[in-house]
């Protein structure tokens, strides 16, 4: 596996209730606020295009089957402005197409491993401290939703998640590029429904920037 973490026979997921998504809420009006707040920012709008590997991790064991890890293709537009020398915010919006294989392991019955697609449309909210000027972390929260949906098993993964990074962005006057390794987590918190399935993504992300 890609990923290795404790396993734990109970089920850590769960659903968002209306006191949580109202903190939710008021913490992205709080990074927009902050934005708004520095009219003399630089602004950016970057194309995204990057690929990644995938695991999806069940935090309940699964005696019936399970995912075998895939890879990813995702590409989206995004928004950056920078408050001062050291802190930005990012926003956006980033489309994904996960591909997985699901395995069945039901004894007595051998069955071939099915082809299983996930379509995700991701909008991040994330904080990004810039050092030695060329270079940066990012850390915050992602709104995902799902597109499309062909698993074999019930795995859902509308709900937040959130996403860790590093990288470079060489900026050339109004022209910048940029190269991001990254860590997503999907569905941490789900909106509706329950299932122990979490999308793990991690792999890097391209991108061509305008800056205004």
């Amino acid at each position: 596996m890609l990923f290795r973490l404790p396993d734990n026979k109970q089920n850590h997921s769960f659903i968002l209730t209306p006191t949580m998504k109202k903190i939710t809420f008021l913490f992205m009006l709080s990074v927009w606020g902050s934005i708004a707040a520095y009219s003399q920012s630089k602004n950016s709008i970057t194309v995204v295009y990057g690929f990644a590997a995938n695991s999806m991790y069940s935090s309940k064991q699964k005696a019936d089957g399970g995912y075998q890890d895939g890879n990813s293709n995702l590409f989206g537009l995004t928004y950056t402005r920078q408050v001062n020398r050291v802190l930005g915010f990012e926003t956006g919006v980033v489309y994904s197409i996960n591909h997985m294989q699901y395995n069945s392991l039901q004894p007595g019955i051998a069955q071939p491993s099915q082809n299983a697609d996930l379509g995700l449309l991701t909008i991040p909210f994330v904080a990004r401290a810039t050092f030695w000027k060329y270079f940066f972390a990012d850390a915050g929260l992602t709104l995902d939703f799902e597109t499309s949906n062909s698993m074999v098993a019930q795995a859902k993964q509308t709900g937040l998640g959130y996403q860790l990074g590093i990288g470079a962005q060489v900026n050339m006057g109004k022209i910048s590029l940029l190269v991001s390794p990254f860590l997503q987590q999907h569905a941490v918190a789900h909106f509706s429904g329950r299932t122990p399935y979490s999308l793990l993504n991690a792999g890097v992300r391209f991108g061509v920037g305008y800056n205004f």
